[in-house]
């Protein structure tokens, strides 16, 4: 297609056998295709691929990778466009599909990578543009993967009202640079199922509420580099159920309103290098919770330190910069719960230490380096 439009109510490309279709006009023209439904790889066996270059493509419905393989390429990084209500890259057991978006435009009401199937979505340029939720990994048997590769000049850019990696199935999310901004919620390991994130290079995460690591099922999240702001809760470990891990190392930073590690469910916070910053970090939140973070260099600035809240919570500084704003206090066991300080390298600086203030207990083990107190240690 190079000329004219093409207007249908189903397209199949690979319905029972194998189908190519390109889609690509001169560089200042309108090729216009529109169909209600569009299928790349629809029956088990087939194979299918659609190569957007210059031109627009509008539908109510996008499969890729149905029951078959299906293989879907966006290649100009000028006038080029792809509007949806929904797009679904791998939908059944046995389909497989695969969205590559080298520039471009891509508009959708929602995104599903890795329904029942296995979906591959490659960002190398361009805006992806979600109007409701992103979902990676959606049902137990989906297995999906993202990957933002802001690269080679590449300035790969996502939104999205929220995103899931991992809601009942697998799902991985790798940002190699380029921008994620999620208008709403962000959770790795949503429901039950298994969710990683690995953020890197100069790459931008912006989460306007929260953001859940493990929340009923199990998430990891990687930091090397780049910015991670939550303008919520950075919650590790959320519900009963959830499992959480989150790994900042190299120079990245992390910037939330609250960071609370084992909420009600497992939560594992480890500080390699980085900086942190938060109104306040709770470490053991509810009763049943167990929570635990792990500095060994870099910076941590927040308000107020909680460990042991209601929950089990540990402490282990080895090194780095805890340092607290104006006026903070660091409290081991506040609550029913328990909490312990491992204090063997670095600083410490607050202005008041709670040791076994509440009805559990709190244990402060000070076996190497500075602590300092401004006003009141009990």
């Amino acid at each position: 297609l190079t000329g004219g439009g093409l207007y249908t109510q189903t397209t199949i490309v690979g319905n029972g056998g194998t189908g190519t279709f390109t889609h690509d006009g001169a560089a200042n023209s309108n090729v216009v295709h529109e169909a209600n439904n569009f299928v790349v790889g629809s029956d088990e066996g087939s194979s299918g691929v659609y190569n957007l270059g210059a031109g627009r493509l509008t539908t109510e419905t996008q499969v890729i990778g149905n029951l078959g393989t299906g293989e879907f390429t966006q290649s100009a990084p000028l006038n080029s466009y792809n509007n949806t209500g929904s797009l679904i890259i791998g939908k059944n057991d046995t389909g497989a599909g695969t969205y590559t978006m080298q520039g471009g435009w891509l508009f959708a009401d929602s995104e599903t990578i890795g329904l029942i199937g296995s979906g591959t979505f490659t960002h190398w340029g361009g805006l992806n543009d979600v109007t409701g939720n992103l979902t990676i990994g959606d049902f137990y048997a989906g297995n999906g993967s993202y990957a933002m590769n802001g690269m080679f000049s590449g300035n790969p850019e996502l939104r999205a009202a929220n995103e899931y990696v991992g809601k009942s199935g697998t799902g991985s999310f790798e940002q190699f640079g380029g921008t994620n901004t999620v208008a709403g919620n962000l959770s790795v390991g949503h429901s039950s199922g298994t969710g990683s994130y690995v953020l890197d290079g100069g790459g931008t995460l912006s989460v306007a509420s929260d953001e859940v690591i493990g929340n009923y099922g199990s998430g990891s999240f990687t930091q090397f580099g780049g910015v991670n702001t939550v303008g919520g809760q950075l919650n590790v470990g959320l519900a009963s159920t959830g499992s959480g891990t989150l790994t900042l190392d190299s120079w990245g930073q992390i910037n939330a309103a609250d960071i609370r590690v084992g909420v009600e469910g497992t939560g594992a916070f480890s500080q390699v290098q980085g900086q942190v910053t938060a109104s306040s970090l709770v470490i053991g939140s509810s009763a049943g919770s167990t929570g635990t973070y792990n500095m060994n260099m870099g910076n941590l600035t927040a308000a107020n330190i909680t460990v042991g809240h209601d929950g089990d919570g540990v402490f282990n500084q080895a090194d780095g910069m805890n340092m607290y704003f104006d006026g903070g206090t660091l409290n081991v066991g506040s609550g029913s719960g328990n909490g312990t300080y491992n204090m063997s390298g670095g600083v410490l600086a607050t202005s008041n230490i709670n040791i076994g203030t509440g009805s559990g207990v709190g244990t402060f083990n000070h076996t190497g380096s500075n602590v300092s107190a401004q006003g009141t240690i009990t």
